[in-house]
């Protein structure tokens, strides 16, 4: 046996398949996304799937064990085999074959293609009577076949940025990537189903986008919480496909930030009746809790599997509270900027609302959420945050069936009471007047909020009274006062209030 050995024979870097692990969501179009590969031991690898990470998060890193002797992000050359998009591509391409010819009035020829220049193929048909050459009008030509095989591809060279790594480590050793991409986000909603007059159910379910890559059978974290990530738009040097110029461009665009904002539309249909089940009935929730981390909380979803372009549904959790039917009705500030604007006698939008405990054990985060009884969408409101324990709010509808009014009105003024900066002011004495009134069937609790800019002097029914910031050049005071009101039913309600405020001359 003979043994040959050659000098400088270098093998070829092992390709390294990365797929995702695990990631982290966040609510607008960005995760943070690990992923890894084993390796068969020592030496070069190359991986050529490169993340579109955002500046500052493209880490590198492995299990115990590995150490990086090299890691550099360069460019390769990639043939690939593309089809050809036209008869003219095709022609050109076949030129020297014997090829067989329909043309648009469904005559037939067979000869050998000599050239397809321009608007024109000319073809060198044998005949019994000897050879002849014919320019055909491409134009004309409906159908193409070969006696061998036609060519319909082409091959086209192109560069591909590629990660390099050289590397010393452990067979069976996992190489792992950890970087902040868009592509895989996460919305949450949530169903407040009133069970009867004082209980409800509150359900939290996911709906999980994912347009990045393929994920198998890997945990989701789902987070709640507002991370300070500054460079959004701006993408990371190192797998950055362009050249540096233009990566140092687009660094002018350091300083934008990208909030997500949450947007649903209003539904108004019914379900399936009172035979449906409650909204998390035929699901099974997350088996594993939700954990914090400093000010941010994960939801986890175990075992999600998704393909580029899947939508998958999550329920979170089930949990029940007590409830109250609540009545608000927020009542603007008639001043502005030192001026009264004034108000004359004007009908409310008072809201209907229900208020609960939040008794999931995990915080709520923003959200659509839908009220339903017995199978009907009552209305739908955005939740908001709510810490686990806390309150949280939910409009319902506008309250048809309680009537409210506020009226002011100026009682006296005091022409030129003061001079600040320059400027002169009246000091007005200004009385409101709120009418309530419910003509539903059943006792209700009325909240009322009024905005208040200027020295409160009276007030009727003992309502809170909270004093408000106020600017360093303002004139007046600001207060919010708030009523809570118990109407029964058919009855009426009056509340007063009076102020003085310096309005500008």
């Amino acid at each position: 046996m003979i043994t040959l050995l050659l000098a400088g024979v270098v093998a070829a870097p092992k390709p390294l398949a990365l797929e995702i692990s695990a990631a982290s969501l966040f609510k607008n179009g960005y995760a943070v996304v690990t992923r890894q590969a084993t390796i068969e031991g020592p030496g070069e690898y190359v991986v050529d799937q490169l993340p579109q990470s955002v500046l500052g998060t493209f880490w590198v890193t492995g299990t115990a064990g590995i150490k990086f002797t090299e890691v550099v992000s360069t460019h390769v050359e990639e043939t690939t085999e593309q089809p050809l998009g036209s008869l003219d591509d095709i022609l050109q391409a076949n030129v020297g074959k014997v090829l067989t010819f329909t043309f648009t009035n469904d005559k037939v020829e067979t000869g050998e293609l000599v050239s397809a220049a321009g608007q024109v193929a000319v073809v060198r048909i044998g005949t019994s009577a000897g050879t002849t050459i014919r320019a055909l009008q491409k134009g004309a030509i409906k159908q193409v076949e070969a006696q061998a095989d036609l060519v319909w591809q082409r091959k086209v060279t192109h560069r591909k940025r590629v990660i390099r790594m050289n590397l010393q480590g452990p067979k069976d050793g996992k190489v792992v990537l950890l970087s902040l991409e868009r592509g895989m986000t996460w919305a949450p909603n949530y169903a407040v189903e009133l069970l009867d007059d004082k209980k409800l159910r509150l359900v939290g379910k996911a709906t999980i986008l994912n347009d990045l890559a393929p994920i198998k059978n890997i945990e989701l974290r789902l987070v709640t919480g507002f991370p300070n990530v500054p460079y959004l738009n701006i993408a990371d040097p190192f797998a950055f496909p362009g050249d540096m110029n233009q990566w140092v461009n687009s660094l002018m665009g350091i300083g934008y930030r990208e909030n997500a904002k949450m947007a649903a539309p209003m539904a108004n249909q019914m379900l399936s009746g009172r035979a449906m089940e409650s909204m998390d009935a035929n699901f099974e929730p997350s088996p594993i809790p939700g954990e914090s981390s400093e000010d941010l909380f994960f939801y986890r979803q175990p075992n999600v599997t998704m393909n580029p372009g899947d939508r998958g549904y999550y329920i979170l959790f089930g949990a029940e509270s007590d409830y109250e039917h609540v009545y608000e009705w927020s009542i603007p500030d008639y001043v502005m900027n030192d001026n009264y604007a004034g108000a004359g006698a004007s009908q409310a939008d008072i809201w209907h609302s229900v208020k609960f405990k939040n008794t999931a054990n995990q915080p709520l985060t923003t959200g659509a959420a839908i009220v339903t009884k017995d199978g009907n969408i009552l209305g739908q409101d955005m939740m908001t945050y709510t810490s686990a324990g806390g309150e949280a709010n939910v409009r319902i509808t506008k309250a048809l069936d309680v009537k409210g009014e506020d009226f002011e009105e100026e009682v006296a003024r005091d022409r030129d009471a003061t001079q600040i900066r320059g400027g002169y002011y009246d000091k007005v004495r200004v009385k409101g007047t709120v009418e309530l009134t419910n003509l539903k069937d059943k006792a209700i609790r009325l909240l009322v909020t009024k905005g208040v800019t200027g020295e409160l002097i009276a007030n009727s029914d003992e309502p809170k009274v909270r004093t408000l910031g106020k600017g360093l050049r303002a004139v007046n005071a600001r207060h919010e006062i708030e009523w809570s009101v118990a109407l029964e039913p058919g009855k009426k309600r009056t509340l007063t209030y009076e102020y003085s405020v310096f309005v500008s001359r």
